[in-house]
């Protein structure tokens, strides 16, 4: 029920995005949302250009939207794209409480879908491989790719639906219950066994393991 909420809330929040190119064309193409919108844990220092706190900021703690760039129908990151993946090495550096996090890699749904979903894993694990260079330890850090299945806004090309999210799963105080993804990929999609720990009710976050 709490991920049921948090989606619904998440998805009204930020329906304000407007359309972009399509994965399949377009050269640096932003796979994210406005990163003013991103938000951290308490204590973090807010951006100066960033909106008013929503409820649902407040309550999606763990989860950014990094500013992630990649060239339009690739897994190569733009001059920006590997500027902002430095930052992203920097967040994690700066905290290492955060035991487990997730890098997300989403996609609008123009094109076909299992190109998007091919697409967004390179993606996800590019990311992984060059924060692991950058001096982040790769126990921390698990790579997924969602493809199309968790739109942020319901129109079609939204450029909020290419996107790239970091998600703290598990900190030294124990599992964050950040949702993994979206409901509709937890159901559609073959996760990790790894990432399926994180679950709702799984026993590593002290439930009883979920149904496969």
């Amino acid at each position: 029920m709490r991920e049921t909420v948090l989606w619904t809330t998440w998805l009204l929040a930020t329906a304000a995005c407007g359309p972009a190119t399509t994965e399949g064309g377009g050269a640096n193409e932003p796979t994210t949302t406005d990163p003013a919108a991103a938000v951290g844990p308490a204590g973090d220092a807010p951006d100066p250009g960033a909106p008013a706190l929503s409820a649902a900021d407040v309550e999606a703690r763990y989860r950014f939207v990094e500013p992630i760039e990649f060239d339009g129908g690739s897994d190569d990151l733009t001059v920006e794209g590997e500027a902002a993946l430095r930052r992203t090495a920097e967040r994690l550096g700066s905290h290492p409480e955060w035991l487990v996090v997730e890098l997300e890699s989403h996609s609008d749904p123009r094109g076909a879908s299992g190109h998007n979903l091919d697409l967004t894993r390179h993606r996800a694990g590019l990311i992984r491989e060059k924060l692991i260079a950058l001096g982040i330890d790769g126990e921390r850090l698990i790579a997924t790719g969602y493809g199309e299945t968790c739109p942020r806004d319901p129109r079609p090309g939204s450029r909020g639906d290419r996107r790239v999210e970091l998600v703290v799963l598990e900190t030294t105080d124990g599992c964050t219950g950040e949702p993994i993804g979206c409901p509709a990929a937890v159901e559609q999609l073959v996760l990790s066994s790894r990432l399926r720990e994180y679950l709702p009710g799984s026993e590593h976050c002290g439930g009883a393991e979920a149904a496969p």
